[in-house]
């Protein structure tokens, strides 16, 4: 009866590892050492799948990362430019891949403004953004350069979908015109 209980206690805590492990990996990345110890627990709970099945589980709860390359231009601001993500032939993608700009009146205190937005859109990832200030007014020209400068990483690799900025850099009535901008190029890139 005391060893069945080891047993079971060990079972316990080598599951317990192998699920923080499984989150660990998830967080970091890492395949090598948690697919030792998923072998290790599967074989210790009796269950018999091969080194190839245990290693097909470690890739599918893999996280793909994506690594982003600062380019600064001479003439202009530093751009974040996305690798293009790989098409997946069995996705229906809801954007067409291609490049998509707008111009995007919005009011201020001062009077009526203008933003240009452009965005380059693959397989439903912003690959790459512009930012154009076409203000007029000096407040709003020093907010829209404060907001050209930090916006690019809340927009660059991520999905069409889910862009929608809060406040950037203080530049509330930028950010409100930006998100309105990104609902017309989301209208031009669909399918």
């Amino acid at each position: 009866m005391e060893r069945k209980k080891y047993l079971i206690y060990t079972i316990s805590a080598i599951s317990f590892i192998s699920v923080g492990l499984g989150i660990a990996k998830l967080i970091t990345g890492s395949n090598t050492q948690i697919s030792d110890i998923n072998n290790t627990h599967n074989k210790a709970a009796g269950d018999n799948i091969s080194e190839q099945q245990a290693n097909n589980i470690d890739t599918a709860t893999s996280l793909p990362t994506v690594e982003a390359s600062a380019v600064t231009d001479v003439n202009g601001p530093t751009q974040i430019v996305m690798p293009t993500p790989t098409a997946d032939p069995t996705y229906i993608y809801k954007y067409n891949n291609g490049s998509y700009s707008v111009t995007v009146d919005y009011s201020t205190p001062d009077g009526v403004e203008k933003i240009g937005v452009s965005f380059t859109v693959q397989n439903d990832v912003v690959v790459n953004s512009q930012f154009t200030d076409l203000s007029k007014d000096k407040k709003s020209k020093q907010y829209n350069r404060l907001f050209g400068q930090n916006y690019q990483s809340q927009v660059n690799g991520k999905p069409l979908d889910s862009i929608q900025l809060s406040n950037v850099s203080g530049a509330s009535l930028t950010t409100q015109a930006f998100n309105k901008a990104v609902d017309q190029i989301r209208m031009q890139a669909r399918n």
